[in-house]
């Protein structure tokens, strides 16, 4: 009996051994399929809270970037005094074409904290009648003439704050546009052996022309101007030096006027008719009124060429063609009596504008 028990107990243990043999064998590849999804689990939720981390690291940056560049310290409080919202500046266009000292395009002047404004005068926007004259600096800026010719034979384009400051000072520009009358001129600095010729020519058609002169070509050339008064020509101004009257003193100005004045005197025994043309063209506002004050009129052109270069001269048929296809009712035609190209065309111009019907007109008669 005790056999039979000790070797049941030996097959029950040899079972039980072989049995936990078994299951071990078959734990141990259990432990090794079961170890990769969880080192998968655990490297997904590493990545999680890496980008979570990212996420809110990125806000945080965001956040305190924003606030420092809203209420960064140079960025005026959007009700602070004086400020320049957007809708306070003036646009572009009427910065730009506002007249100088207007205070277009200037930022607000911040308003003194609790006292009233100085008694000082606002500036104030000039109506289109007054545009011209709206204060010193306006009146003192340098102006150039200019038009824009056409083809058509007709008067041409001049800007209308130009024609204003003519109207308004007299100046002789342009004739009737209704009328055939045209206004012959030179301008006369210096003798280039041609103004004899001229006069020869204008004496020939019966023709009264305008001569521009400095102080220099009277003193050198005092035959010439004489004959030019003696033949029933007008001798105007051209100053004594030649400068740009806007970037010089009133009284240089007058003193350019009268040193002219004298010498023409001096030489002719006459007063100098009281036309002036300023040089280059270049005026202001405030010259013209200063030659006003004098009792002198600007004279300035409807028609003009590059002929006073006298190393670049366009030639006798260039020369025709400048004037007869651009003259138009009322020119006033400036040509250069330096110019050979001019001089020897001169005969064919007056004789083709005349047989077109145009008469030759002296300027005092504008």
């Amino acid at each position: 009996m005790a056999a039979n028990k000790s070797n049941k107990r030996k097959r029950k243990t040899g079972t039980s051994a072989s049995t936990r043999e078994s299951h071990v064998g078959k734990s141990k590849p259990q432990r090794k399929t079961m170890a990769r999804p969880t080192g998968v689990r655990n490297g997904a939720r590493l990545r999680v809270y890496s980008y979570a981390f990212l996420a809110i690291f990125c806000m945080l940056s965001l956040t305190v970037g924003g606030y420092a560049y809203w209420f960064r310290p140079d960025q005026p409080a959007a009700t602070a005094p004086g400020s320049t919202h957007i809708d306070q500046q003036p646009s572009s266009a009427s910065a730009d074409n506002a007249p100088p000292g207007s205070g277009a395009g200037q930022p607000p002047e911040p308003k003194p904290a609790p006292a009233p404004a100085p008694a000082a005068q606002p500036a104030v926007k000039p109506s289109p009648q007054d545009s011209v004259q709206s204060g010193e600096n306006l009146a003192q800026k340098r102006l150039t003439w200019y038009f824009v010719p056409n083809k058509q034979h007709q008067q041409p384009f001049i800007p209308q704050t130009a024609r204003e400051l003519m109207t308004r000072y007299r100046g002789v520009y342009l004739g009737d546009p209704g009328s055939k009358k045209i206004y012959l001129t030179f301008d006369t600095g210096y003798e280039n052996g041609n103004t004899s010729r001229i006069l020869d020519t204008l004496a020939a058609h019966q023709v009264k022309a305008a001569f521009f002169v400095t102080k220099p070509y009277i003193t050198t050339q005092p035959s010439l101007v004489k004959r030019m008064v003696a033949e029933g020509h007008l001798v105007g101004n051209h100053t004594a030096t030649h400068p740009s009257l806007p970037t010089i003193t009133d009284a240089q100005v007058v003193k350019e006027v009268r040193d002219t004045e004298a010498a023409f005197a001096s030489v002719t025994g006459k007063e100098m008719p009281k036309f002036l043309r300023p040089p280059n063209g270049e005026y202001s506002e405030h010259v013209l009124a200063l030659l006003a004050s004098i009792n002198y009129r600007p004279v300035l052109w409807s028609m003009a060429f590059r002929d006073w270069d006298v190393t670049k001269q366009p030639g006798s048929t260039q020369a025709f063609h400048n004037v007869v296809d651009n003259i138009h009712p009322g020119a006033v035609i400036l040509l250069h009596s330096v110019s050979a190209s001019n001089a020897e065309v001169l005969d064919s111009i007056i004789t083709e504008l005349k047989k077109q019907g145009y008469q030759f007109a002296a300027l005092t008669e504008l």
